[in-house]
């Protein structure tokens, strides 16, 4: 924690010395994150996201700052935006149903997962937690034991390391 303290003060001497500087202001956000500070995170990334619109980094960085403060509306419309402008990232459409899930909104993770899917069909990030988030929804209604068993046997199938000797 003394590092990441004092690192956090040289970050805050950077952006004193140039404000709004990308590389420092991005890192302290994420430093603030670790230190479970996530509405520090997101003032320092919410300047950066209206400056540089199309920057994915800065948008997903700012989703998970919104989502660690609780402000999931807030950072699905920064996951959405995200994955319009690139739809091909593996981690944020897995990072944002995964967000959704851990908000209640099972129904709307597994959503996420499936059109991840139509982007990424071969993901064996997606198809696993869409195994899982179909396997332990808490409602009957979205639990989907053979198709969550069809798509963890894919991801096994899929991972040579952990598919051999096995017959499935």
């Amino acid at each position: 924690d003394g590092d990441a303290r004092a690192g956090a003060e040289q970050l805050e001497r950077a952006i004193e010395i140039a404000p709004g500087h990308l590389v420092a202001s991005m890192n302290l956000a994420l430093v603030r994150l670790d230190q479970a500070r996530p509405e520090d995170a997101v003032a320092l990334v919410e300047p950066l996201r209206r400056v540089h619109p199309n920057d994915l980094r800065i948008a997903n960085t700012l989703a998970q700052a919104l989502a660690a403060a609780g402000r999931f509306d807030d950072a699905a419309r920064e996951w959405r935006a995200s994955v319009d402008i690139q739809p091909t990232q593996e981690a944020v459409w897995a990072g944002w149903s995964t967000a959704a899930s851990a908000a209640g909104r099972h129904a709307e993770a597994i959503a996420i997962l499936r059109e991840g899917l139509t982007k990424l069909p071969a993901s064996v990030l997606l198809q696993g937690t869409l195994a899982w988030e179909l396997a332990t929804a808490p409602g009957a209604d979205l639990r989907q034991g053979p198709e969550a068993l069809a798509l963890a046997e894919a991801v096994v199938r899929a991972m040579p390391a952990f598919g051999q000797g096995y017959d499935i």
